[in-house]
């Protein structure tokens, strides 16, 4: 799970790099919804590593709260 969020955050960063940099209306609309989903993702990651018990602490900072 811990390598699964680490991926999600990746993603988000790339995304939200992308959406600021894009001109393009209709690209611009896609990556709010890509990072909408990802955003979702994580939140379910967060979930599922409560679920298993996982904190932060345990392997470094992954997540803010």
């Amino acid at each position: 799970i811990i390598e699964a969020i680490r991926d999600v955050c990746a993603q988000i960063d790339s995304v939200q790099t992308r959406f600021e940099l894009e001109i393009d209306p209709d690209l611009i609309e896609a990556d709010i919804y890509e990072l909408q989903s990802l955003r979702a993702r994580y939140r379910y990651l967060l979930r599922m590593a409560r679920v298993d018990g996982v904190s932060s602490q345990e392997k470094g900072h992954l997540w803010n709260e």
